[in-house]
């Protein structure tokens, strides 16, 4: 089987580096990718390409067709069609630009894939911070919804789904070689900070809507919204969520990045 171990990054370009220099390097069977999100990605990269810090260290750098921000899951399905329909990778591993790993993690993770064959996992306590899917997945459960933008709660939505379908989730992996530095992308300032608490409750509103959850995260409606004519592989952008979640962080990059 042939892995792409990929991550996104929107900010911090420091995190970025150390993430993808603990990448092991020479498993035949293993590519990486890195998807560059953001409206100023090629300054707030720019010490990397200058270093060849990315040319060294991932084999496929993506960079926006259109340099704007996408958020974690707009991010996520960059990279997921970039596997699974622009090239032919039977896996994709996914994880947080603000982790490393630990020598040994990826082989671990990579033998556990190979002898369980699941459709979809999660890295052993790391709490969606590193999955995995293949191609069925992909097929059955879609695309991550963007409209929770720019992160939280697009997990518990993909979970809910995978719930309703006979797609079974699995746990991977050795926790012990994981390191995660703990939403750090969004500590970056107290301006980012805070702009992530107004779209955190619009995103929990959001998820809540989509699935009334009760307790457990297990979804009370056994379709989206309890639309009967809406599938779980299916989500359309929100105009409303869609555009008032992207106006506040555009206007705070604008700031940001005067």
């Amino acid at each position: 089987m042939k892995y792409l171990l990929a991550t996104n990054a929107y900010s911090n370009p420091d995190l970025l580096e150390k993430c993808i220099t603990s990448w092991p390097k020479g498993i035949n069977n293993l590519d990486t990718a890195v998807f560059l999100d953001g409206f100023y990605y090629q300054k707030i990269f720019k010490d990397l390409f200058d270093k060849k810090i990315l040319e060294q260290n991932v084999n496929h750098v993506i960079k926006p067709d259109v340099p704007t921000h996408l958020g974690c899951s707009g991010g996520w399905n960059v990279l997921i069609r970039h596997c699974f329909d622009k090239l032919n990778y039977d896996y994709i591993i996914v994880v947080g630009s603000d982790t490393c790993f630990k020598p040994g993690f990826v082989e671990a993770f990579i033998r556990d894939l190979e002898t369980i064959k699941p459709d979809f996992a999660v890295g052993q306590d790391t709490m969606f911070n590193c999955w995995t899917m293949n191609r069925n997945c992909y097929e059955k459960i879609g695309l991550w919804d963007e409209n929770f933008f720019p992160a939280y709660f697009e997990d518990g939505d993909y979970h809910c789904r995978i719930k309703l379908s006979d797609i079974v989730m699995k746990n991977v992996g050795d926790s012990g070689l994981f390191e995660h530095f703990g939403s750090a992308t969004i500590k970056t300032n107290n301006e980012r900070n805070n702009t992530n608490h107004l779209t955190f409750v619009k995103n929990e509103a959001y998820f809540k809507k989509k699935w009334l959850i009760s307790g457990n995260w297990d979804a009370d409606y056994k379709t989206p919204f309890n639309n009967p004519n809406m599938k779980i592989n299916e989500w359309y952008p929100d105009e409303p969520e869609w555009s008032i979640k992207r106006k506040i962080w555009k206007d705070l990059e604008d700031r940001l990045n005067r």
